[in-house]
């Protein structure tokens, strides 16, 4: 799922400028709506060079992200136009102005600024939905075929944390960008595997 989480930050940048360029909009939510159908996509593809080829799975994954990223950045320069879309600002972000970002008013009082409250709220949600449904998570990802014996879906599972991956990247994207969002999807999980040899363990550390 590390490389899985590359390859989706790499390749939600062409859902992205589709939706900007089908929508008009830089909303949060028009753009979460690209990046999770090109995440899905991204997916996919992988599965499908991977299965019908004999391309291995890590080489499928450099194949497919490298690929829609490459079409992201020819997308942008094609069909944006005027509009300041900088391929810069995705891959380093402008955690700087942070900071700087109008605070959400609610009931005339200024809670904190939009991006963090956004990553906070996605943060909640991810918390929420792993622990609801974390024994079907826990069986789907160590053993898909025990998974369908017990009546789980492993791919709703799959192609569902797959989509909560986008949203929680395209949440971040802006004030991190994709290298330091990569650095927090593998690094955790990576340091937690060194320090317990069980799964709630590990996503504790």
């Amino acid at each position: 799922m590390a490389l899985i989480g590359d390859a989706i930050s790499h390749s939600i940048l062409p859902g992205i400028v589709l939706f900007f360029v089908i929508t008009g909009s830089w909303e949060t939510g028009t753009m979460m709506l690209g990046a999770i159908m090109t995440g899905v996509l991204s997916v996919v593809l992988i599965e499908v060079i991977y299965k019908t080829s004999r391309i291995k799975a890590d080489a499928a994954i450099g194949i497919v992200f490298t690929a829609l990223f490459a079409i992201g950045v020819i997308m942008i320069s094609t069909m944006t136009g005027d509009v300041h879309f900088d391929a810069e600002c995705v891959l380093y972000g402008e955690i700087g102005y942070v900071a700087l970002d109008l605070p959400v008013n609610w009931g005339g009082v200024d809670l904190l600024p939009a991006t963090v409250m956004r990553m906070g709220i996605v943060t909640l949600l991810v918390v929420m939905l792993i622990g609801l449904f974390y024994k079907q998570l826990l069986v789907t990802s160590f053993d898909p075929g025990l998974a369908a014996s017990l009546g789980i879906r492993p791919a709703f599972y799959h192609y569902g944390l797959t989509g909560l991956l986008a949203v929680l990247i395209v949440s971040a994207i802006e004030a991190v960008g994709v290298i330091l969002v990569i650095a927090m999807i593998i690094f955790p999980g990576a340091t937690g595997l060194l320090l317990s040899r069980r799964l709630k363990g590990v996503m504790v550390y």
